[in-house]
């Protein structure tokens, strides 16, 4: 037996891809999931736990797995994954991506620890993706969110064709107000929504993105999303009022993030507090522009 382990972090939403189906955008965030892989060479099988407990659902976490030791030539090893993560999990703030990420990650050092052989980012990445399609957890592939969150900063992506179309670091002094409704939003119940009309807008936000103007278009794509998704406008309202340079929902939310400027950044929580629904969490981050890496 041999063990890994890796983080990867979280996200928001610049631009959501599943508004046209491939053109995305997703700025890391310093939320991370953490993954422990032990491998077994004899033992088919993946446990899984989460938080410390056995998973509910654990498609996602065993299929990263077997699509790591797959590509490494050893499709029958199994063993035990143990993810803990500070990413709310199904609001949109990308703990799919993480967790993959995490996963792939922890699972190929295992690997390497014990065979002295490894897979490259990019086909970890790919592991991932595909893994993340296969469990249902994505509509589009996320490959804007699961490039953000494995090697940080702002990240413009075709996800049909799974192409970074524009990369960036981003100022990291910034802060990013997380509004986190209790609700959940399964991926399955927005998968037929009316999308087509909203797409133009969305390419608009899309080509803002890839010339650097992301707060612009993570605003666009927050008034757009919001109104599919039935996110109550007057967050961005007064998110934008109180001083944020960006506002609007994040994924198929029901996560609401906001970027703003250090000085300006407890105004705008203010705001969004007096805005919460009963049971929702504000939470503050910073954008990251670190990679995801292996701990040990």
């Amino acid at each position: 037996m041999s063990v890994g382990r890796a983080f990867a972090h979280g996200a928001i939403s610049v631009v959501n891809a599943i508004v046209t189906g491939h053109a995305g955008a997703s700025l890391a965030i310093d939320l991370r999931a953490e993954a422990k892989v032990a491998l077994l060479e004899d033992v088919p099988e993946v446990e899984v736990v989460i938080n410390g407990e056995d998973a509910e659902d654990p498609m996602l976490a065993r299929l990263v797995v077997k699509a790591v030791v797959a590509r490494l030539g050893e499709p029958d090893w199994g063993g035990r994954v143990e993810t803990t993560s500070a990413i709310p999990a199904t609001r949109g703030l990308k703990s799919s991506s993480a967790a993959a990420n995490a996963i792939a990650l922890a699972t190929n050092r295992a690997f390497q620890l014990y065979e002295g052989r490894a897979l490259d980012r990019a086909t970890l990445l790919e592991a991932a993706i595909e893994a993340a399609l296969d469990a249902g957890v994505t509509i589009t592939g996320a490959f804007d969110d699961a490039t953000a969150s494995l090697a940080g900063g702002l990240s413009v992506t075709d996800n049909r064709e799974r192409k970074v179309l524009h990369r960036e670091s981003v100022d990291e002094s910034l802060r990013v107000v997380l509004l986190v409704p209790p609700g959940k939003t399964p991926t399955l119940s927005v998968k037929d929504l009316p999308y087509a009309p909203f797409a133009p807008l969305s390419l608009t936000a899309h080509a803002l993105a890839r010339n650097g103007r992301w707060a612009e278009a993570m605003t666009m794509n927050g008034l757009v999303c919001g109104a599919l998704y039935g996110v109550d406008p007057a967050w961005t309202r007064a998110s934008l009022a109180a001083g944020a340079l960006a506002a609007g929902v994040s994924g198929k939310g029901p996560a609401f993030a906001a970027v703003a400027r250090e000085a300006d950044a407890k105004a705008v929580e203010s705001a969004l507090r007096s805005l919460a629904p009963s049971g929702a969490k504000v939470l503050l981050a910073r954008p990251t522009n670190a990679r995801a890496e292996v701990l040990s």
